[in-house]
């Protein structure tokens, strides 16, 4: 079962979409396997503001909960402002995430 969560992240892109970036966690959810392996899915929304608009983007998660907190992740773009009205398409992440740091490599797609 989903919990609410309070869990923020902000961070800047680089390359083909070389902005910075707002995330806000919406769900955190354990699995059988989380004992385990210290993962756990974390669902949310981000923001990532370009000099052309605004892209939105609703954010999937596996997280681990345990060292560097390895992550992969999928978002979907959900619209956009100004530039990105309009827009459609998924980046795809993979990378550490800890209170203090993390870092990541994106890849994907965005049409408009």
């Amino acid at each position: 079962m989903p919990v609410g969560v309070q869990i923020c992240a902000a961070g800047s892109y680089s390359g083909g979409v070389a902005e910075p970036s707002a995330f806000v966690g919406i769900s955190l959810i354990q699995t059988v396997d989380t004992p385990t392996t210290g993962m756990v899915l974390l669902t949310g929304n981000n923001q990532i503001t370009t000099k052309a608009g605004v892209l939105l983007t609703k954010d999937a998660i596996m997280l681990r909960t345990t060292g560097v907190g390895d992550f992969a992740e999928v978002d979907t773009v959900i619209s956009g402002t100004g530039g990105w009205a309009g827009a459609t398409g998924v980046l795809r992440a993979q990378g550490t995430f800890t209170v203090a740091s993390g870092g990541s490599e994106y890849v994907g797609q965005i049409c408009i």
